[in-house]
C-alpha cells in the first residue's frame, strides 16, 4: 500500500447490479438474532449512541439529547439498510448494537457496525459483519444499472461493466475495526483523503 494517500476526485460512470429491497430480512448467527428496528427499539439504541467511545469510532457524536435521536432514529431507520443486533440471552434477544449499510452520493454503499462498549473482544462486530454481508449478497438485485462512482473508489483498470461491492473506510488509528473487516474477507485498497482525513479503503466484492 501507498504511503500517499489518494484523493476524492471526479465520479465517472461505471455499470453494476443493486440491491432491489435495501433491508435483509431476519436472521441469525450463531450467537445474534438481527432484525429491522422497531419503534419500541428506541429507548435501547439511544443507550447505545451514548456512549461516547463507541460513536467516537464511527466517526459521529453521541447522541445525548433525546428528541433529535429520536428523529435520527427514525430517519435512518427507514432510509437505511439498517439493522439491529440482538444477543441471545433469551427469545427476544437483548439490543447490543446496529449496523448495515448506507447509501453516500457517488460512492459505493458503505457498511457500518456498531456494538456497545460493554461487550470489547466478545468477536460481536466481526461475526455480525460476516453474517450481514452473507445475506447481503443474496438479496434480489436488479438488472445492470448505471452508477456514478469516484475514481479513487475504483481500481485503476475499471470502466463500464464492473463488479458490485461493499465498501468500509475506516481511520488510521482504528485498530479495532481493521481486525474487524479483515475477518469479514475485506481487502484493503488504499489511504484516501475524506473530509480532512486519511482513513484506510476497505472493499469486498459481490461473489460471482
Amino acid at each position: 500500500m501507498s504511503n500517499s494517500a489518494s484523493t476524492i476526485d471526479t465520479p465517472v460512470k461505471v455499470k453494476a447490479t443493486e440491491t432491489v429491497g435495501r433491508e435483509p430480512h431476519q436472521f441469525t448467527s450463531e450467537r445474534l438474532l438481527i432484525r429491522s428496528l422497531l419503534s419500541s427499539d428506541f429507548s435501547a439504541w439511544h443507550t447505545s449512541w451514548q456512549e461516547e467511545d463507541t460513536i467516537a469510532n464511527a466517526g459521529l457524536e453521541a447522541m445525548t439529547h433525546g428528541n433529535f435521536a429520536r428523529i435520527w432514529f427514525n430517519r435512518t431507520r427507514k432510509g437505511w439498510a439498517k439493522v439491529g443486533n440482538f444477543r441471545f440471552t433469551n427469545q427476544a434477544g437483548t439490543f447490543i448494537g446496529e449496523g448495515g449499510v448506507y447509501h453516500v452520493l457517488n460512492h459505493w454503499p458503505e457498511v457500518f457496525q456498531l456494538v456497545e462498549e460493554k461487550y470489547p473482544g466478545e468477536g460481536f462486530s466481526a461475526e455480525f459483519l460476516e453474517a450481514f454481508t452473507d445475506v447481503w449478497w443474496r438479496l434480489r438485485r436488479t438488472k445492470i444499472n448505471e452508477l456514478s462512482v469516484e475514481l479513487t473508489y475504483l481500481n485503476s483498470d475499471e470502466r463500464g461493466a464492473t463488479v458490485g461491492r461493499l465498501c468500509a473506510p475506516i481511520k488510521l488509528e482504528n485498530t479495532k475495526s481493521h481486525d474487524v473487516v479483515m475477518k469479514a474477507r475485506f481487502n484493503k485498497k488504499k489511504v484516501i483523503e475524506k473530509d480532512g482525513e486519511q482513513p484506510i479503503f476497505w472493499k469486498i466484492f459481490h461473489p460471482r
